[in-house]
This record gives structure tokens, sequence and C-alpha cells, in this order.
């Protein structure tokens, strides 16, 4: 595609300050072109260095006769994604940006294809960089890509990037190799709403998600979690019955894995807290429970299955008299929901 007036300026002008290579150009009916030995850009590649890009638009990025055509076809916010080698996983202040694109090699040799071919970097409006520095991913089977590019080929790729928590990805910048032009993208209101009981907008992810219902599924961890019972009751627990005038709550909860890979479910990853009407904390003594067995739970849930747990306090009977909120986090990120549980 050629791009005349200002653009063609604008074209002239960037060749002239920027050292080193620039993508390739056009011929044009009446003369040659400077296209580099050996490229034959993609049909409808924009040539335009430094450009600010474009979802779905193809350019060509690289030092000459090192160049690749780049093209980034999607981008979506998520707090996990499932692939079979790797856990990706939103820490603390952080949320996911998946990133969706196609490569093809326009030159007549091989080209290499790997986490080294593209470097991304995401800027906050905080002016704080994220940049990309895991494992590029095949998009059809998630799995790592590392390969060799053949003349004309096309391979579609996933790369996963925690960014901020907060605020919209207004400046995405793609660069292949060094002191070379880059592509800034601003994806403010095109990127995949987020859907997670820690996102009330789709754009922002909260570390308070809010109040949840027994039996309401919600994300945490990799897994689906729900509350599916609770319970109060005199029986005993681990051979024990609650002490003189105090009852037991028994909470049960499911697991349900949606990683591509086995996920630990345990008393280190979860901590619910137990708070009256009266704002006294009950404290949790640190066991969670088997369902049909008192015996300590602790698994490796494979993916798709689902695991269900027991976690038990003992409180006064007297603060049975009004409803009280059990807060479950998330340890390692201080993501919590909130169930109330009535008497």
């Amino acid at each position: 595609m050629i791009r005349i007036g200002k653009l063609c300026l604008a074209v002239l002008v960037m060749t002239a300050v920027v050292s080193g290579p620039v993508m390739a150009q056009n011929k044009s009916k009446k003369g040659g072109g400077n296209r580099p030995s050996g490229t034959a850009p993609t049909k409808g590649t924009v040539q335009m260095p430094g450009d600010n890009g474009k979802l779905k638009t193809t350019y060509q990025l690289g030092e000459k006769n090192n160049e690749l055509h780049f093209t980034l076809e999607s981008a979506a916010f998520a707090m996990s994604y499932a692939a079979p080698e790797d856990t990706y996983l939103a820490q603390e202040n952080q949320r996911l940006l998946v990133l969706t694109y196609t490569v093809q090699n326009p030159l007549n040799t091989e080209a290499k294809l790997n986490l080294r071919s593209f470097k991304f970097t995401v800027v906050s409006p905080e002016d704080q960089n994220f940049d990309f520095n895991g494992y590029i991913l095949n998009a059809a089977t998630k799995k790592r890509l590392d390969q060799s590019l053949k003349p004309a080929q096309k391979v579609k790729v996933i790369a996963v990037i925690p960014i901020h928590a907060v605020g919209p990805v207004n400046k995405l910048i793609v660069q292949r190799g060094q002191n070379t032009p880059v592509l800034r993208y601003d994806l403010t209101d095109k990127v995949e709403k987020l859907v997670s009981v820690f996102s009330k907008d789709g754009v922002d992810a909260n570390p308070n998600g809010g109040t949840v219902t027994v039996g309401q599924p919600f994300d945490m961890k990799g897994f689906m979690v729900s509350f599916d019972e609770v319970k109060i009751t005199k029986d005993p627990v681990k051979g024990y019955a609650p002490s003189k005038d105090y009852s037991y709550i028994v909470v049960r909860l499911s697991f349900a894995n949606k990683l591509m890979a086995p996920n630990p479910v345990g008393f280190q990853y979860f901590t619910p807290e137990l708070k009256d009407a009266g704002g006294q904390v009950h404290s949790w003594n640190r066991d969670i429970l088997g369902v049909f067995t008192d015996d300590t739970f602790s698994a490796q849930v494979d993916p798709d299955a689902t695991v269900t747990a027991r976690y038990y306090f003992q409180v006064p009977d007297k603060v049975l008299v009004a409803p009280l909120k059990l807060k479950f986090l998330e340890a390692s990120c201080n993501r919590f929901v909130t169930l109330e549980v009535k008497p």
C-alpha cells in the first residue's frame, strides 16, 4: 500500500534521520526503490519506519536482510492464562495482557523466530515500563515456540505480559533489533475485556473482588472456586467437639482447575478470615480438611479436574445472632472475596 502527500514527506524525513535500517519501500513505476536485497514485502505491508501501529495491519520490522513482517491481531486482558508448559497468573497489582500476532518471513532465506525476535514494552499511564521477558507461544498449541521460518512462512504467536493493574494500555512498543524503528500502539478501548470477579469495568483489576454468595463461582489462582456449603454445627471435627458455649462454622469449597498444568491446593495458598458483626476476628487454625475425612487436605489438581475441601472455625455461640463476614484471601497476591455467613 502506498501513502502519498504528507506521509511521503514523513517517510523521507525519517529515512534521513534514523541511522541504520528502515522498512522496505515499494518501487514506483518510474524508478527503482530502496528495497533491501533479498526482501519481498508482503502484500499490503505499510512501509513506515517508526509508525503508530494499527491492529490487523502488517508492518516490516528489523535490520536490512533480517526483516520480519509483524501483524498485531488482537489484545486481551486476563488474570490467568492456560498453557501446557507455563503457568501465567497475575501477581499483586498486576493483570495480564495477552497479545496475539502473526509473523511472516519475507526473505528468500530461513529466519529464526523465538522469544528474542521482538521486544515488547507496555508503558503505563504513570510511565512505568513492563517488558516482556517470557516465552512466546504457538497460538494453536499454546506450547513454547522456537523455530525457523521458511521463506513466506507465516505463524500465529501469543505473548503474555504482566502489566499494571489499573488504567488503559495507551502505549505498547514493538521493536525488532536495537536502534531500529519501532511500532507504537495505543490500545485504549481496543483490548478485549477482563472477565473476572476482580474487575467491575472489564479494564481495571482490583484486589477486592466484592461479596460472593454460596454457589457463585469466582476466579482465583487459576481456579474457579465456589463456596458450596456453610454449616454451623456442634459435631466433632478431628475428633474434638467444640468448647462449651462454642460452635464450629464449617465451610466447604470446590476448586476447579482451569489451567493446562497441575495446580496445587493446600493450607498455604489461601487464607480465610472470619469476622463477626462486632468486628472481632476469629482465627483460622491453619488447617484444611478433606470432605469425607478429617485428614489434612493437600492436592495437585489436574487440568479440568475439581477437588473439594473444608475450612472450619470455632466461634462463641453468642456471636451467632448476626451475620458474620468470611474474607477469603489468595495469600500470594492479596486478592480476596467476601462471603456473608448467616446464622
